[in-house]
């Protein structure tokens, strides 16, 4: 009996031993840097007379500015390591934006927007690498996304319009 208990006691022992050690073994070693793919091209193709191209385009790219603005704001307030995840989604709806086809009366919009994303995304990436302190500039291309959502307001406003002339005359 005595035996088994001094068997208990260092197994114990050993045990509390070991789990000290795997408490100073934490990984140290920094994260692997973000680097992302070149952006693509914007594709300019289409014309908003025809109107359901214009409203093709409008579907995706609002939706898209929508959640990329969402998705900058969650990841500004999150700590530097935390925001992995969150920039490789900002690329994704990036590139989603820049392979919809932009009609004519789209394409200053679609610059901005995807220029405004690209910046964005190089603020987080920076950021991220630990190539700058902090998230400076980024208050501004939230701004620049809040102009392009006005932009977009106008050009569904011209959408609804033509639409109201084709229902009148057809």
């Amino acid at each position: 009996m005595q035996v088994s208990k001094r068997r208990t006691a260092i197994v114990g022992i050993i045990s509390l031993s070991l789990a000290a050690c795997a408490v100073n073994d934490v990984n140290t070693s920094p994260p692997p840097p973000l680097t992302l793919q070149p952006a693509a091209t914007i594709i300019n193709s289409g014309n908003c007379v025809v109107t359901g191209e214009l409203e093709r385009w409008l579907q995706i790219t609002v939706q898209a500015q929508t959640q990329f603005k969402a998705k900058t704001e969650e990841a500004s307030v999150k700590n530097r390591r935390d925001i992995y995840n969150d920039v490789l989604e900002l690329a994704n709806l990036r590139d989603v934006v820049l392979k919809t086809p932009t009609p004519d009366c789209g394409q200053e919009v679609q610059a901005l927007l995807t220029g405004t994303m690209q910046q964005i995304i190089e603020i987080f990436q920076v950021y991220y690498n630990d190539q700058t302190a902090n998230l400076d500039g980024l208050g501004e291309q939230i701004q620049t996304l809040n102009q392009v959502s006005v932009f977009h307001s106008n050009l569904i406003a011209t959408m609804e319009a033509q639409y109201q002339i084709q229902n009148q005359s057809g």
